[in-house]
């Protein structure tokens, strides 16, 4: 009897210390998956922890930041403005004297903003109309033909790409 149960713990133990192992397996490979970030693996930067070590930083350039001096500007081209609303100031931002509604010689040029809007109406409606006549000699009735693409659309080439996109 004591044998058996000797048995059956030394089985019992040796299930465990292989199911231990595993864990110490598992927790070893969870620990190695934690430890991965973008400059050990193929991870994008956004996908680094918290924890995860900066990038090194790059070496000063000794240039200032911004665009460099002689490097051509990439601002938004100036459009031909269908209204133009003034925005004068009415007195001085210092000492609130009243300024001149016109702009002396001593005053720089204004800046401009442009804000640029689709139209109000979004369609324009054509109407095709065919007429009938009647004949004076026989009486028939003839109606004037519509065109085909007139009759296979209710909307036109514009319309129908702006939906289509």
């Amino acid at each position: 009897m004591l044998m058996s149960r000797l048995a059956v713990l030394e089985q019992r133990l040796a299930e465990q210390a292989r199911r231990l192992a595993a864990y110490e397996e598992r927790v070893a490979e969870l620990e190695a998956r934690l430890k991965t970030n973008s400059t050990n693996s193929s991870l994008p930067p956004s996908a680094n922890p918290r924890a995860a070590p900066k990038p090194p930083a790059k070496p000063p350039t000794g240039r200032k930041p911004g665009g460099q001096p002689g490097h051509p500007g990439h601002g938004r081209p100036r459009l031909p403005a269908d209204e133009l609303v003034q925005h004068r100031p009415a007195r001085c931002a210092r000492c609130q004297a009243p300024l001149s509604a016109e702009a002396g010689p001593s005053d720089p040029p204004p800046t401009w903003r442009q804000v640029v809007e689709g139209p109000d109406v979004l369609a324009r409606v054509t109407e095709h109309q065919a007429h009938g006549r009647t004949c004076a000699t026989c009486g028939q009735v003839s109606w004037g033909a519509l065109p085909a693409e007139v009759l296979a659309h209710g909307y036109g080439p514009h319309l129908t790409a702006l939906i289509a996109f």
